[in-house]
């Protein structure tokens, strides 16, 4: 937790950087996959890592959380549980992202936001414990 506040800025600047519209909901949705990645995934393990890539596609940029922890529960489940003090993360990221998805193996989210222009190339940028490292 302590390495992806160091690295906040430099997430939310290569946000900028890459003409992402509407930067701040999509920092909000990155930042809550972050930290549902951290508390959930990983339970909070600090020997555990977590991975943020950065992809410029043309048209959208990615953002991949990979944790090594066991997946989560689908919404359907956590649905029948109600809400609660937790468990508002993915709803929070559904209002944020134009597009997302998860996947158990391995345990990682993707969320999708749109862009006005993009480069032709994929650019990727690799955001894990408190470095950020061009991926290309």
């Amino acid at each position: 937790m302590k390495e992806f506040s160091e690295l906040r800025e430099a997430v939310r600047e290569k946000l900028t950087e890459m003409r992402v519209a509407g930067v701040d909901p999509f920092f909000v949705a990155i930042n809550e996959a972050v930290n549902n990645a951290i508390f959930h995934g990983n339970k909070q393990d600090e020997t555990k890592k977590v991975q943020l890539t950065i992809t410029n596609w043309p048209g959208e940029v990615r953002v991949i959380i990979r944790d090594e922890g066991q997946g989560f529960a689908t919404a359907e489940a956590k649905q029948e549980e109600g809400l609660q003090e937790s468990g508002r993360g993915i709803e929070i990221i559904r209002h944020c992202v134009d597009q997302y998805y998860f996947s158990s193996e391995p345990s990682e989210m993707v969320l999708i936001k749109k862009v006005a222009s993009s480069p032709m190339r994929p650019e990727s940028e690799i955001i894990e414990k408190g470095r950020l490292a061009n991926a290309n």
